[in-house]
């Protein structure tokens, strides 16, 4: 969120910013994560969608392999249980240090299907911007992302989804040349540009 209102300061005090900020087309601002960072984007998209910004408006979603879980065990985290960069143990153990204490992982900030049920949830789900959602299948949080898909599609979110094969958590920022990666960075550009 910190970010978010960084920009709407530079935006607003536009004249006294720094040289490259004076270009900045805030009217068009995409908020972007992979992995944790995926995490992060959506639930600061859903936190902005009750502030006022103007006059910056967050047109998109960019979201890499978010790291979203659940109590309930996927079929993509048993099947990759022992996943050379997201082992199941270290998943587990990771949200111990990140949720609050005596969470566990069905809590809204891990699990986004948890979302209370209440109208005010779902309301703020169906106010979201377009989002664009990229997973592997050889990622065990895949099958997360494909439910975050559906909840977001049933809601009347505009999702475009890309689901690879071959690749695993991270591989944009382990191997930028592999094709797994170049459809992510194609995919986004895509996006930016159909985006009005």
């Amino acid at each position: 969120m910190d970010a978010i209102t960084w920009a709407r300061k530079q935006a607003v005090f536009v004249k006294g910013a720094d040289a490259w900020i004076k270009s900045v087309d805030f009217s068009r601002v995409f908020l972007l994560g992979s992995s944790t960072g995926g995490n992060i984007a959506y639930h600061a998209a859903l936190r902005a969608l009750d502030l006022n910004l103007s006059p910056i408006k967050i047109k998109g979603l960019i979201i890499s392999q978010a790291y979203f879980g659940g109590v309930h065990r996927t079929e993509s985290e048993i099947k990759l249980s022992e996943d050379a960069y997201v082992p199941l143990y270290v998943n587990d153990l990771l949200w111990t240090f990140a949720l609050p204490k005596n969470a566990n992982r069905d809590h809204v900030f891990s699990n986004p299907l948890m979302i209370g049920g209440s109208s005010y949830d779902l309301g703020r789900i169906k106010r979201l911007p377009r989002v664009i959602l990229k997973g592997d299948d050889g990622d065990p949080l895949v099958d997360m992302e494909k439910l975050l898909v559906k909840l977001l599609k049933s809601n009347g979110v505009q999702v475009f989804s890309i689901f690879n094969e071959g690749g695993y958590h991270g591989i944009e920022l382990a191997n930028a040349t592999a094709p797994q990666a170049q459809a992510l960075y194609d995919a986004m550009k895509n996006f930016i540009k159909s985006t009005r």
